[in-house]
């Protein structure tokens, strides 16, 4: 699960993260390493999917009334969508190595992600 930490400092804002932060595309190496290693680099793509949802929830709060959003606000959004797009760099690896039960469950939760528009009140 991907840790986000912002910490400002003299108005700049750092990413601590443990996951793929390092801006290099996600491998099989570390997908399984990030997995951990009593399981398969597939056991643990609904935990991601589920952080991909937290995220883009997250995302939408912090872009929303952008035009008005300061400097810090902006740099968590992009902080947010940079680990977002982590996760989904990932889940594109898992998807292959799921069985075609698992696709569909995969297809219809990451339709559903897609749908998040902020206007909910899920949390």
């Amino acid at each position: 699960m991907v840790l986000i930490a912002a910490i400002l400092v003299s108005g700049t804002a750092m990413l601590l993260s443990c996951g793929n932060s390092s801006g290099k595309p996600a491998t099989n190496q570390s997908v399984t390493a990030a997995a951990g290693t009593n399981q398969s680099p597939d056991a643990d793509w609904k935990t991601r999917m589920d952080k991909l949802a937290e995220l883009k929830r997250l995302w939408l709060k912090l872009t929303a009334g952008s035009e008005n959003a300061d400097d810090v606000l902006a740099n968590k959004a992009n902080l947010v969508e940079f680990d977002m797009q982590a996760i989904a760099d990932e889940l594109d690896l898992i998807y292959p190595t799921l069985s075609d039960a698992e696709k569909k469950e995969f297809d219809a939760r990451y339709a559903e992600i897609d749908k998040i528009d902020g206007d909910e009140d899920s949390e």
